[in-house]
């Protein structure tokens, strides 16, 4: 049995019910030829086979075979395979598609669409997939979600990767999502090409959207890596309580971009990696950061920064390894703006050449109450371990040596 040709995974069982006029899908409903009453119904459980559909399949496009098993609104389940997907995937409520396995189930595109396109209306589950562009996207994402905010819950996206194809075509964004409130991206592989805008992580706000967490997510050779946008306002925060751990943003011109329109709270990074060519870590905004164990790499050839600061308070950034790599000017951490104020800078080794003009930390003159204590910083010759333009900073216990000193 099957639904096109036997064995294609599309057979089951089913059972004929006589006085049906219920709509044909040609997957779990069928209509008999020249019948107006009668349909042969599947007999299953609660998950979807993607190939029940095939029939739907036309010239390759496995589009309509996946959207008849998403209406249903029952869990999609999809084998081991390669489907093409020419138009994009929607949603109408509650939506889970789960993949066989991540390195056997690939969904592609030749257009420059968005794979999935969801509004959320309902909880969201997308597991065990490679997704992949066939050609240069300007404007699809392989995973876009508008969420209405409010008390609505995402979901999560889990074992995910989204790979570039050789000659190397990317998506212009890997994961694009507004109003993230209480979503998990987890186990996440994005890849870009290195010369494109990609921006691997996407995520806007126009409402309160508390919560997004992000683990063990590997963003590569992308533009941005992640990038967060938050149109807030003093009643409404926009994106907070960010909790992102053990993840690596590398081969990125700027590694995580976070622009808010007013200070929300909560930005926790801890454990992670982040390569990047023109700036590292920038946030713009915000309450309550805390960057703690990570290592960062400042791999420019001008200005450069490990973590740039502005608008900041009630900060701290800790343990963590800066490394000069490149070549140019460099700050391992900057701080600026009036309110950028009560940071804490405790416990860092910068690593920076002996060479050039290059500063550990740099307070600029409208920071304030800010701290620096003992950090280490190697390698400096016409820069300084501690920069302080601001008031009411304290300073203490740092340590400036150069190489081999």
């Amino acid at each position: 049995l099957g639904a096109v040709t036997p064995g294609d995974g599309g057979g089951g069982t089913f059972y004929y019910d006589s006085a049906s006029i219920e709509t044909q899908n040609d997957g779990t409903i069928v209509k008999p030829t020249a019948v107006t009453n009668g349909r042969w119904k599947r007999i299953f459980s609660d998950t979807i086979n993607v190939k029940w559909f095939a029939s739907k399949v036309v010239s390759g496009n496995w589009s309509p075979a996946f959207q008849a098993g998403i209406d249903l609104g029952n869990s999609i389940f999809i084998p081991s395979g390669s489907y093409r997907i020419d138009t994009p995937l929607t949603n109408n409520g509650d939506t889970s598609v789960v993949g066989e396995s991540v390195s056997t189930v690939t969904l592609y595109t030749t257009s420059d669409i968005n794979i999935f396109n969801f509004t959320n209306n309902g909880l969201i589950t997308i597991r065990n997939l490679q997704l992949v562009a066939s050609l240069a996207q300007t404007t699809g994402a392989a995973i876009n979600i508008q969420s209405p905010g409010g008390v609505r819950r995402v979901g999560i996206i889990e074992n995910i990767r989204i790979l570039r194809t050789d000659p190397p075509h990317t998506f212009k964004y890997g994961i694009k999502i507004k109003n993230p409130r209480e979503l998990v991206l987890r186990d996440i592989l994005i890849e870009g090409n290195g010369s494109t805008t990609m921006v691997g992580i996407y995520l806007s706000s126009d409402q309160s959207a508390v919560s997004p967490t992000l683990e063990n997510v590997k963003v590569y050779d992308a533009k941005i890596g992640l990038q967060i946008v938050s149109n807030s306002n003093p009643s409404n925060f926009g994106i907070e309580g960010v909790k992102i751990s053990g993840s690596d943003f590398a081969g990125v011109d700027i590694g995580v971009l976070v622009d808010n329109t007013f200070g929300g709270p909560g930005f926790n990074f801890d454990n992670c990696h982040v390569n990047a060519f023109s700036g590292c870590i920038s946030i713009t905004n915000m309450q309550q950061v805390f960057i703690t164990d990570c290592l960062v790499y400042m791999n420019g050839t001008g200005f450069n920064y490990g973590i740039t600061f502005e608008g900041v308070s009630e900060a701290s950034i800790t343990s963590s390894k800066f490394f000069f790599i490149g070549s140019g000017n460099v700050y391992g951490i900057l701080c600026n703006s009036s309110q950028t104020r009560n940071i804490k800078v405790a416990h860092n080794y910068f690593k920076l050449n002996n060479t050039g003009n290059q500063t550990g930390i740099w307070f600029g003159s409208n920071s304030s109450r800010n701290q620096a204590l003992y950090n280490s910083v190697e390698g400096v010759s016409n820069g300084y371990d501690v920069f302080d333009q601001g008031s009411n900073n304290v300073l203490a216990g740092n340590i400036r040596f150069n190489t081999g000193t």
